[in-house]
């Protein structure tokens, strides 16, 4: 398996896994900042440099920061209904938070600093036709996933220029869920209406390339730095990794049933989940480097788009913050080898959306008695 994650990332992940072999089953410390707000369940995380960002589930949308060293939380009211699966991203050039602002048809941008929030129309003609999920490119362009009146699209806002630009989805491709940049640009993309699919654009010439797949690729799809891209099958409950280069699938049967987020951190890719260590809830790591079920996946051109670009003007408005600290707990959960591909540890916060920062793999949970933003680490 090639390298997947840079120096800087492994420095304060790599322990967590790091010697997890057949024979290594011990402890890891589980550090969980509880939410001081009532009305706040973090849903969607994110990492703005060694805080971590969030969307709440709760209907009025709010998002939120926590301020790890100093177990601060703040949260500012967003002008929007919350949807499912939302999403929100940090531009890693500005510190720029980007959330899909699906009820009012816009991206918004919020600026930390500034307590701002940029909003930007997207050029669609139906309701609530997305954005439903948002990827950084290396140029900091902001693509998402929506719909018009002619069916899905692939989209990038342009903060500089102030353009959006859509590739309408060819006939031979029937929807587009999640999106992920891979390294160089290329743009991922799962399709979860039959047939299922991986389909890519390559936003330089316009064409689309799709995988067909025997199971549904749903909910969470990154890619790594070699390009490869994993995701999440539904009805195996498996974690799939497809190399677009040579068409190799590999699948790995999940002891569980993982939830719709996966994390790459230190070459494993994380997800939380139900069943994983025989407990109620947990977290597992796969390490991809182990054999799994292999296959061989045949791409086909699905055609070539022309996209459409159109100029969009930005509003911007200061949001007012609530700030309040959060209580600190730590403690030592075991961690177990499961089979040679996974390891697991059982956390009964039902951890549910991931965020990898450079010290450690956060999680925002499922707990409505307690919500909590969680982190292993070792």
């Amino acid at each position: 398996m090639r390298p997947t994650t840079t120096a800087a990332v492994i420095l304060g992940l790599c322990a967590v896994t790091e010697g997890a072999t057949k024979a290594d089953n011990g402890f890891d410390t589980l550090t969980e900042w509880s939410v001081p707000f009532t009305d706040a369940n973090p849903f969607q995380i994110a990492m703005a440099g060694a805080n971590v960002v969030y969307l709440r589930d709760n209907p009025e949308q709010r998002l939120g920061l926590l301020e790890v060293d100093r177990a601060r939380f703040t949260e500012w009211p967003l002008p929007y209904l919350v949807t499912s699966p939302g999403d929100i991203k940090v531009r890693a050039g500005d510190g720029a938070v980007f959330v899909a602002g699906l009820s009012e048809n816009e991206i918004g941008q919020f600026d930390l600093q500034t307590q701002s929030l940029r909003r930007w129309p997207l050029p669609l003609d139906i309701e609530s036709g997305g954005p439903f999920s948002l990827g950084i490119d290396e140029l900091g362009g902001v693509f998402f996933t929506a719909y018009n009146a002619s069916g899905a699209l692939i989209g990038r806002l342009d903060t500089t220029s102030a353009t959006v630009t859509t590739w309408q989805l060819p006939a031979a491709i029937g929807d587009a869920t999640r999106v992920t940049v891979a390294p160089g640009g290329l743009v991922f993309f799962n399709d979860n209406a039959e047939p299922f699919s991986l389909a890519s654009l390559d936003v330089g010439t316009g064409a689309f390339t799709d995988w067909g797949l025997a199971a549904q690729p749903a909910f969470a799809i990154i890619t790594d730095a070699s390009g490869d891209v994993f995701f999440q099958e539904e009805e195996n409950q498996a974690i799939a990794r497809l190399i677009p280069s040579t068409g190799q699938l590999t699948e790995w049967t999940v002891p569980g049933l993982p939830n719709e987020d996966i994390a790459m951190a230190a070459d494993r890719v994380f997800m939380g989940g139900t069943s994983l260590t025989g407990s109620a809830t947990g977290m597992a790591a796969l390490d991809p480097a182990e054999p799994g079920v292999d296959s061989l996946v045949t791409p086909f051109s699905a055609g070539t788009v022309l996209p459409a670009s159109v100029a969009v003007t930005p509003t911007t408005a200061t949001l007012t913050a609530r700030r309040a600290r959060g209580q600190v707990s730590t403690q030592l959960v075991r961690r177990r080898q499961l089979g040679a591909a996974f390891v697991a540890w059982s956390i009964p916060e039902q951890p549910r959306m991931l965020a990898t920062g450079t010290n450690g793999v956060f999680f925002g949970s499922m707990s409505q008695v307690q919500p909590v933003i969680g982190r292993l680490t070792r």
